[in-house]
C-alpha cells in the first residue's frame, strides 16, 4: 500500500506601491542584505538567509531563497523551575551555557 504524501504550502502576501517587478526585486535584494533579524511577533524573529536568481543574471525571471525563523530568548527575564514550580534560582541559571549566537526553535522555509 502506498504511503500518503503531504505537501505543505504557505503564502505570504507582499505588496509594494507602485506595483512593479523592479520594486519587488529591489525589496527582496535589499532585505537579503540585512544581516540582523527582524522581530515580527513576540519573541519570533526572521531574516532572509539566502537569495538566488532563478535564471542566472535575470532577477525579473524569478527569485528564490529561504526565510530563517527562530525565537530570541531574553536570558535576563525570570525562568521557571518546572520541577519545583517556582522561579529558578540564580544557582540553577549559572549552569546554563547558551551562547548568544545560537537560537532555539529554528525553522527554514523556502520561497519562490
Amino acid at each position: 500500500m502506498a504511503r500518503p504524501k503531504t505537501i505543505k504550502i504557505g503564502a505570504l502576501n507582499i505588496t509594494t506601491h507602485p506595483h512593479s517587478s523592479e520594486g519587488y526585486i529591489r525589496l527582496f535584494q535589499e532585505a537579503s542584505k540585512i544581516k540582523w533579524p527582524v522581530n515580527y511577533w513576540g519573541n519570533y524573529f526572521a531574516k532572509i538567509g539566502y537569495l538566488h536568481n532563478m535564471d542566472s543574471g535575470q532577477p525579473e525571471k524569478g527569485l528564490s531563497g529561504y526565510i530563517r525563523r527562530f525565537i530570541d530568548v531574553d536570558k535576563s527575564k525570570p525562568w521557571l523551575n518546572t520541577k519545583e514550580d517556582k522561579e529558578a534560582a540564580k544557582e540553577d541559571l549559572e549552569e546554563l551555557n547558551w551562547p548568544d549566537h545560537l537560537k532555539p526553535q529554528f525553522t527554514s522555509a523556502r520561497f519562490i
